[in-house]
């Protein structure tokens, strides 16, 4: 990324070739703007997105929340006492309902935000549920869970190192026999498909409290079935932030390949976590893998 953070180069003048630099498509998992989850406005649009029950954006709708808990617990024989790991647990959309049945819960997300409103919402419902604050990239509970959790596609934003070294993380905060339970895209998801690129000006919206303009840019790299969703921040004062959202899709053979070098076996596929058989033109990829 250009480290110039401001188009204003002289008064009344713009830096164009900046701009314009901006633009370029990148290298895969070029990293853009390090404060997105805790951003103090972004955050709290985050969480509206969450908790909105009309939309999917965030988070799955609560019907399909509520199919998706059922069946992770009969697919996984799961019981009262069983520990249970959420990982990227936003709002604990998913940890609240597990609790009632009488798993013990810890939920592990980056957004102080959304921990705090997962914890008022378990003390509100009477649940003991472990919410945490932390990145999982850090993650180093050893032996603790029978299962844990990584759902809608938060492995597809990472790149290859840090998928790796998520792996082995949860790979050692499981118990012997242990289950991982994730979703992944694939490339047949229409909104992964084709390069676009948009703009819009706005008083106030997602990124910002106040009057900016966003440069909307998505790039395909059907190489390496990857996609980018790059947004690019311009503020009144003429101050840029550049956000990127990667996202690697996965055929079935991609993951169980990347699963087993990650010391998981595979027990199974399937088209979505509430069950639905695995087909080949499915956009979602859901996986059920098990420590050797």
């Amino acid at each position: 990324m250009p480290e110039k953070s401001n188009l204003i180069i002289q008064p009344d003048t713009l830096d164009l070739a900046l701009l314009e630099s901006l633009q370029h498509k990148p290298a895969p998992f070029t990293p853009g703007e390090p404060l997105f989850w805790d951003d103090p406005h972004i955050s709290a649009q985050m969480l509206q997105t969450h908790l909105d029950p009309e939309t999917d954006l965030a988070s799955r709708k609560p019907e399909t929340i509520e199919k998706s808990v059922a069946w992770i617990v009969d697919e996984l024989g799961l019981q009262a006492g069983d520990a249970l790991l959420d990982l990227g647990c936003g709002p604990g959309l998913y940890a609240s309902r597990f609790a009632p049945l009488g798993l013990q819960v810890t939920g592990v997300d980056y957004s102080r935000r959304s921990i705090v409103y997962a914890r008022g919402e378990a003390e509100r419902l009477n649940l003991e549920i472990v919410y945490r604050y932390e990145n999982y990239l850090d993650l180093a509970d050893e032996g603790l869970y029978d299962a844990a959790l990584l759902i809608f596609g938060d492995y597809c934003v990472l790149n290859p190192a840090n998928r790796h070294k998520l792996l082995g993380n949860v790979r050692r905060a499981l118990k012997p026999g242990g289950y991982f339970v994730l979703d992944v895209t694939t490339p047949n998801l229409v909104y992964h498909q084709g390069d676009k690129s948009r703009w819009y000006a706005a008083e106030a919206g997602f990124y910002r409290p106040t009057p900016h303009l966003v440069l909307e840019n998505g790039f395909a790299y059907p190489d390496e079935r990857i996609y980018l969703d790059q947004y690019i921040v311009i503020e009144e004062d003429g101050a840029v932030k550049v956000y990127c959202n990667w996202f690697q899709d996965f055929t079935r053979e991609m993951i169980v390949e990347e699963l087993a070098a990650g010391g998981f076996n595979v027990r199974g596929v399937w088209s979505d976590l509430t069950g639905t058989p695995y087909e080949e033109g499915s956009e979602w990829i859901a996986v059920v893998a098990r420590t050797g």
